[in-house]
């Protein structure tokens, strides 16, 4: 039995599973292929970071958002990969770590032009509606796809469109002037 299976069948039963880089995983079938895919994209996109603590919480991190069903809070990404015992350190990695952003949104470019057979680089705005007025950017706006007046806030994002995906590539929050 592989190293996945027995993971899964551990993390299936209640148990939890161990946190271990998914690159040291062993692989088989489409489970492994998919695996394989993830263990290439981390060590892409997580090889910049100069401490290893760095890149496995990284990775982490990563398996988490994938994963993790409804909302990806810390709490839902911790609970994929560890429990309550990983929310601390993955907070901390995300909120006060010392990595920069843009080379791993670069890398991540790069990653899909590579693999992924471009057929077109997207842009286009992203309505983000919000119930409350706390969160900063926080507006009424108006969303012409929708064609309806929405309380929230306004991204812009830059996707990366093929035939079999559509992947976020760069985003960034419109803030308009405060005057």
């Amino acid at each position: 039995m592989s190293t996945s299976v027995a993971t899964r069948r551990r993390a299936t039963a209640g148990a939890v599973a161990p946190a271990v880089p998914l690159a040291t995983v062993r692989t088989v079938g489409a489970a492994g292929a998919r695996e394989d895919v993830y263990a290439e994209l981390c060590a892409a996109l997580f090889s910049g970071f100069a401490r290893r603590d760095q890149r496995l919480k990284a990775e982490q991190y990563l398996h988490g958002l994938l994963t993790a069903q409804g909302r990806k809070s810390i709490r839902n990404i911790a609970a994929q990969i560890g429990g309550p015992a990983a929310e601390q350190s993955l907070h901390h990695f995300v909120s006060s770590s010392t990595w920069d952003w843009q080379p791993m949104r670069a890398a991540l470019g790069r990653y899909l032009e590579r693999n992924g057979c471009p057929q077109a680089w997207v842009v286009r705005p992203m309505p983000i509606p919000k119930a409350g007025e706390h969160s900063v950017g926080v507006d009424r706006r108006f969303d012409p796809e929708r064609g309806q007046v929405f309380h929230g806030q306004q991204a812009f994002g830059v996707w990366f469109a093929g035939e079999e995906l559509s992947v976020p590539v760069n985003w960034r929050l419109f803030l308009p002037d405060p005057g």
